[in-house]
Formats: C-alpha cells, structure tokens, sequence
C-alpha cells in the first residue's frame, strides 16, 4: 500500500518525497540518485522527518504540519 504524498507545508509544492531510514539496499541508492526518495541514514530517532520538498528543502514528519 502506498501513502498519499503530502503537499509542502512551507511553500505547497507537490515535489515531496519520503525519507527512508535503516540498512539501505542497492535499489534505494538508485532511487535517490533518481530522485524519488532521500535516504535519511540508519538511525532513527522519534521526530525524524520522513518527507523531504525538492523544491524549498523542507524536512517534516507526517503528523507536523506546521509552516516554518
């Protein structure tokens, strides 16, 4: 099941793409490089953002949807 790809909460692009965290295969590596996800790094903490804008670089977690 896939989730809905939320809008920017600081400028409303659609350009979001999720974070990944943990022990990454190849394939990940080669999704990042296309652009289709941004690998976070093995560990992870409560809070750590899981969505990242392409276009402003914004970095929140599913349930922040505050602005700034």
């Amino acid at each position: 099941m896939r989730r809905k790809v939320p809008q920017c909460p600081n400028c409303q692009s659609k350009a979001v793409i999720p974070i990944l965290y943990g022990m990454q295969s190849g394939q990940a590596g080669e999704e990042e490089k296309r652009g289709n996800l941004k690998l976070g790094g093995c560990e992870v903490s409560p809070g750590d953002p899981n969505w990242h804008c392409k276009d402003c670089g914004r970095e929140w977690a599913s349930e922040d949807t505050s602005a700034g």
